[in-house]
């Protein structure tokens, strides 16, 4: 009884969690966007609105954005565009480092002169096969799925299926952190091909091992209760 306990308490305490923690997107005309970042590029930003409205993922410029207040109270500004050559590109390279961090924020940090270089001419077939291999490498090096897989699995276990349901639909609906992804190259990250294929790719495989420990959980207390039934009935001779 206390396990249950225990197990729909943190369950509670993760759905709040997730409800209450949210960022907040301030465009340049004063509009207030309730969202979750979840990925950041050279030029834009991605998020998922958080009022429950539309669960799709959503791209704006960061030239349309003036800050950005995340939920841990960390606050990012962005710099206007400037009519004159010399601020305009001042502002960019701002710019690029400032993603550079958010990029790497759960990496080891390192110091460098050289600025980073950004290409600006479109290439879909160099994106693509950034794309792919992004996918690609999440299959082999992410892989701190596990924690929430086993912990799916025991609560779906110890709680039963239908109550398990709480912490596999919380896990799933949370993204993957950038301090779990466990990418091999920081500086492939930095492409916003390769990191898109990278992070969906880390999201699927998170959702699909989640709802693999839910079923594994929830096949193994169904399988150990026709045991026991079968037993019982057997030796009460019924």
């Amino acid at each position: 009884m206390k396990k249950i306990i225990a197990v729909l308490a943190l369950s509670l305490l993760i759905g709040t969690n997730l409800l209450l923690a949210q960022d907040v997107i301030k465009t340049n005309n004063g509009t207030e966007i309730k969202a979750k970042v979840v990925d950041m590029t050279y030029f834009t930003i991605i998020y998922k609105a958080t009022d429950g409205k539309d669960s799709s993922l959503v791209t704006l410029p960061k030239s349309s954005i003036s800050k950005i207040t995340f939920a841990n109270g960390k606050e990012e500004t962005f710099s206007s565009t400037s009519t004159s050559t010399t601020k305009d590109t001042t502002a960019k390279v701002a710019s690029a480092n400032t993603t550079e961090d958010l990029y790497t924020r759960g990496a080891t940090n390192t110091t460098t002169t050289q600025q980073p270089t950004v290409n600006t001419t479109p290439n879909s077939s160099n994106d693509y096969d950034l794309l792919k291999k992004g996918e690609r490498d999440a299959e082999v090096y992410y892989t701190n799925y596990k924690g929430g897989a086993i912990g799916t699995g025991a609560a779906a276990f110890c709680a039963g299926p239908c109550l398990g349901l709480i912490p596999a639909i919380a896990i799933t609906n949370s993204t993957v952190k950038d301090e779990n992804l466990g990418f091999p190259d920081r500086q492939l990250m930095k492409k916003e091909a390769y990191s898109k294929g990278y992070r969906d790719a880390a999201q699927r495989k998170k959702v699909k091992q989640t709802w693999k420990g839910y079923a594994v959980g929830s096949g193994i207390l169904v399988g150990a209760t026709i045991v026991f039934y079968v037993l019982l009935f057997t030796l009460s001779g019924i």
